[in-house]
């Protein structure tokens, strides 16, 4: 009886000892993304230009009366600002990998509350502006050599368009209202 005993209890010290790898393993996995690090020249102020599909398809350019201005801060946290009026103070999003990188290598989500709050303050729809999705930063080299940098935010669902293998996703663009190295 004893014999068994003591091989029950180096079985559970065993397991002890894997669950404690197991569990650290998977701490050391969920290490939160910072976006700023990730995305240079991210950081700072961004105004919306225009929102369309696939391009010019349906394109909806800001109403000049609509000045909405994106700030994007440390930590993963964003300000958004309507008419020079702050409308939304430091809310944190989730940064999470994309697994599609034709549209950005990373994604983000703000909380329903705060994109509900934006849409109904704004008098916009959902579909009219993106705030939350694949986020990239354009360069685009002029032909004087200059550079015209801004900011998209890529929804997640994807539109058929009718055209077999041809899907497009609404996107938002957005200038910056900072310099960019």
């Amino acid at each position: 009886m004893e014999v068994y005993k003591r091989i029950n209890i180096r079985i559970m010290n065993r397991l002890v000892c894997a669950l404690m790898v197991v569990m650290v393993a998977a701490f050391a996995s969920c290490k939160k993304i910072d976006l700023n690090e990730q995305i240079p020249g991210l950081k700072g102020s961004w105004r919306w230009k225009e929102s369309g599909l696939g391009g010019t398809i349906g394109t909806v350019y800001a109403d000049t009366t609509l000045n909405l201005v994106l700030t994007f801060e440390d930590n993963n946290k964003i300000s958004i600002d309507f008419n020079d009026e702050s409308i939304v103070q430091s809310e944190t999003y989730t940064v999470s990998k994309s697994d599609n990188s034709f549209y950005g290598d990373y994604m983000i989500t703000l909380p329903n509350k705060v994109k509900t709050y934006v849409f109904k303050r704004l008098g916009v729809t959902e579909g009219s502006l993106i705030l939350d999705g694949y986020v990239f930063i354009y360069d685009i080299k002029t032909i004087s050599g200059s550079h015209i940098y801004q900011l998209g935010i890529t929804d997640k669902k994807e539109i058929d368009v009718g055209i077999e293998g041809y899907n497009y996703h609404k996107c938002s663009i957005y200038e910056p209202l900072h310099e960019i190295n």
